[in-house]
């Protein structure tokens, strides 16, 4: 189905108070108290013996410059920074495993995927230049040791937890989704699929993906460009940043510590996000031609009130707790999805 044909109204006249929009300028308040957090994270004195919290820190840090970016955006221009949203959550994956580790155990990983990493991108970085510009000098290619650095990471995952790992011909991990559910099963795994798919359709090909960004006042002609969604993408940069933002306190609390003021305006951005009526969805209500929810019911509202009380303390420690009162047999909602046509 052409998505135009199943919108009801133009995506850029989304009414914000529906939640189709995300934050727009409240966000960038809420962002004020962590910058002095942040400068103060961001200055390390570098330790060639700690290379994981070096690695953190800059995460970290890139992951809130990101979001304030998209907090001080129109929307134009955002298509380009959803699949910043996938470096994220894979980086916050990796780290969350390593940082369960002994500290020579991260160090031994992070080393040698260093060196693999520069020593196949200088591989290819030749490759380019030899073919399209032979003239101009680059990094020497040398792979003598690739085979050792490859043999040595698969030593370190097969006694890490994946017993029969065989690196691919482009990976020198195990899948990331496989290290997101052995670190914090039924939860960073949930999280990475969503993020992964909802960011793929800016970084791979995808037809709908494509004709989704036509736009047209009749059914047969269109004008094509991202500008047309720009509200919805807006939302979703900054929502999911937002979320995997505060994803790093949860998941790195012994490495990022807030005094009592910056906790509490961490417990508030929280609040900020999940009263938000509506998230970015994947796909939409209106893409399929479903009519989208109004609003709140006074039965949603409360259900919706007891679910930020549940939330608010921790992303994590509110899920595991909605998904033990599922298996009690106390579910607060019903069931998500639409029943097959």
């Amino acid at each position: 189905m052409n998505y135009e044909d199943s919108r009801q109204s133009n995506p850029n006249e989304k009414n914000e108070d529906e939640g189709r929009g995300g934050p727009s300028e409240g966000l960038a308040a809420k962002l004020d108290p962590f910058a002095p957090f942040v400068k103060r994270t961001a200055s390390v004195t570098f330790d060639r013996q700690d290379i994981f919290t070096a690695c953190l820190v800059s995460s970290f840090v890139k992951s809130f410059e990101f979001l304030r970016l998209t907090s001080l955006s129109g929307g134009d221009g955002t298509l380009f920074l959803t699949a910043s949203l996938r470096s994220v959550v894979e980086e916050i994956i990796l780290l969350n495993f390593l940082s369960n580790l002994c500290h020579d155990k991260r160090e031994y990983a992070l080393i040698r995927l260093m060196e693999l990493e520069v020593r196949q991108n200088a591989k290819h970085q030749n490759a380019f230049f030899r073919t399209f510009r032979p003239f101009q000098p680059v990094i020497p290619v040398s792979s003598n040791d690739d085979k050792r650095i490859q043999k040595e990471l698969v030593v370190f995952w097969q006694q890490n937890g994946w017993p029969r790992f065989q690196p691919g011909n482009s990976t020198a991990t195990p899948p990331t989704i496989e290290i997101a559910a052995k670190s914090k099963p039924g939860f960073l795994e949930v999280v990475y699929d969503f993020i992964y798919r909802l960011s793929s359709n800016s970084v791979h090909f995808r037809p709908g993906a494509l004709l989704r960004l036509g736009w047209g006042a009749d059914k047969t002609h269109m004008t094509f460009g991202p500008k047309h969604l720009s509200s919805y993408f807006l939302g979703m940069c900054q929502v999911y940043g937002c979320y995997l933002f505060c994803l790093y306190f949860e998941l790195f609390c012994e490495f990022l510590e807030l005094n009592p003021d910056e906790n509490e305006a961490l417990v508030e951005l929280r609040k900020y996000l999940l009263w938000m009526v509506r998230w970015p969805e994947m796909v939409t209500f209106e893409e399929m031609n479903v009519p989208a929810p109004s609003g709140l019911t006074l039965v949603n509202a409360l259900l919706h009130g007891s679910y930020v009380r549940i939330m608010e303390g921790g992303f994590i420690a509110g899920t595991i707790e909605l998904l033990r009162l599922e298996q009690e047999g106390i579910p607060l909602w019903p069931t998500h999805g639409m029943a097959d046509s």
